[in-house]
């Protein structure tokens, strides 16, 4: 069975979502930035896009 992923937070750019990223992934929590390659390609996506979703598996959301 797959583990359910939920939103962890939304950052303001691709930049913060990076440095998260690192942060959990040193921590041992596996991230995800959903729409990491669309805003990579054209930063101006952010704003339609609703900013950038960093997301987690559902238990690993307390230790994030």
């Amino acid at each position: 069975m797959s583990e359910k992923i939920v939103l962890l937070t939304t950052l303001p750019d691709l930049f913060e979502a990076d440095l998260l990223r690192g942060k959990l992934k040193s921590e041992g929590i596996e991230c995800f930035i959903p729409d990491e390659h669309a805003i990579s390609t054209n930063p101006l996506y952010t704003t339609a896009l609703g900013n950038i979703r960093v997301e987690v598996k559902e238990n690993d959301l307390n230790k994030a």
